[in-house]
């Protein structure tokens, strides 16, 4: 399947967003910290993920 420079872009940008939020986690968990934030904008960034996937229209 062919894929956009717009998608290749918005799948990048979308991935870079999670795993900076999963660094965060990381980096809170081994804090002993508080993760409910996080959590809550990776939930939603993983979201957005999985709806950007299923909508893209190739």
């Amino acid at each position: 399947m062919y894929k956009s420079r717009e998608y290749k872009q918005k799948e990048i940008e979308l991935s870079d967003k999670i795993r900076e939020l999963s660094e965060e986690f990381d980096q809170l968990c081994k804090a002993k910290r508080d993760t409910t934030e996080v959590l809550q904008r990776l939930g939603i960034a993983l979201e957005e993920f999985l709806l950007f996937r299923r909508n893209f229209k190739g």
